[in-house]
């Protein structure tokens, strides 16, 4: 019964400390290195909030209202270059996630809707990076007809 009692004390006091949480907050490792850090309004999250690599390198940045994910979210490797970026609203992804890699070459395009991932598209082999090569090759083909033009006219 005494440890019964006790376990309920204990989680009321861990509540009652969430609870209190205000203002700017900082969370370290067992090794004094900074893993996480943002701001408490009323025991929830707020703002913007950044969490690290165990070894201290920015891992994930990301907006929250009240609790919930709502905003800017980013991701990166160790080396810092961004790995995934998008948006949250009231703790769900919606719209276009993008995923990079360690290079820094969009992989993919994620379409979220209320968190549900509703297409994957590849710029690879999508439409849009074949309109997107076309701008860059217009030039080249411009240049190639007026060249097959006026040779083609001189021949004749």
């Amino acid at each position: 019964m005494i440890k019964f009692l006790n376990r309920l004390f204990n989680k009321e006091k861990r509540k009652t400390c969430e609870q209190r949480k205000n203002g700017k907050w900082k969370e370290f490792n067992k090794n004094a290195i900074l893993i996480s850090e943002g701001h408490y309004v009323d025991g929830q999250r707020d703002g913007c909030w950044r969490f690290y690599y165990d070894s201290g390198e920015l891992l994930i940045e990301e907006e929250y209202s009240m609790g919930k994910k709502h905003g800017k979210y980013n991701s990166f490797f160790r080396s810092g270059n961004l790995m995934s970026e998008g948006k949250f609203s009231e703790d769900h992804r919606q719209g276009e996630f993008r995923v990079y890699n360690e290079q820094g070459r969009l992989t993919k395009v994620l379409v979220f809707k209320n968190d549900g991932l509703i297409e994957e598209i590849n710029p690879a082999y999508s439409s849009m990076a074949s309109a997107h090569q076309l701008k860059y090759d217009l030039p080249l083909l411009a240049v190639f007809l007026t060249y097959a033009i006026y040779w083609g006219t001189r021949f004749v």
